[in-house]
């Protein structure tokens, strides 16, 4: 369980710079866009605005990086507050992190589901992570269950590949 070491282990003999005094001082660094991002969150609906009609290749989707970016400051504030002890802290930060795969779940473009996967798994690894610590609420566990049990790939999967055959036939 990362979040009950001190120091990262080191392999092969290559020494690693991360430690958690690194990650809180990147973290501290960030702590606006971070509630912003949390606060943009709370909302219910996100749209990326794409002009499907431009094709493949005129679809920018730089949103993508931008998203899979803040699965991973999100994941390493999670793990940092669990680290330091502070339950409630993490746990204001862990819905959000959960909350970030429905951001593209009406994206109907294959790589947008693909990296909706992808930070679920990142959710995912910081929720098991996060539930090796012990002193959460029924509420709060609760809450998390909630979360687990909305995700749908499977018919957002079907949307995107209906999309891209679409796409393909208009062109």
């Amino acid at each position: 369980v990362i979040v009950d070491l001190d120091d990262w282990p080191v392999r092969d003999s290559q020494r690693t710079n991360a430690t958690w005094v690194a990650v809180g001082e990147y973290l501290a660094d960030r702590q606006a866009e971070m509630d912003a991002v949390l606060e943009a969150l709370r909302s219910d609906h996100f749209s990326a605005n794409i002009d499907y009609r431009v094709g493949f290749s005129g679809i920018p989707m730089t949103q993508l990086a931008r998203i899979k970016s803040v699965a991973s400051v999100l994941s390493a504030a999670v793990l940092h507050d669990l680290h330091q002890g502070q339950l409630d802290s993490a746990f204001q930060k862990l819905p959000g992190l959960l909350a970030l795969p429905n951001v593209q779940k009406e994206e109907p473009i294959i790589i947008s589901q693909l990296v909706r996967i992808a930070i679920t798994h990142i959710a995912f690894v910081v929720t098991w992570q996060s539930l090796q610590r012990t002193g959460w609420s029924d509420d709060q566990l609760s809450r998390v269950q909630q979360y687990w049990s909305h995700y749908d790939f499977i018919g957002a999967m079907e949307k995107a590949f209906a999309m891209e055959r679409a796409m393909a036939a208009a062109q």
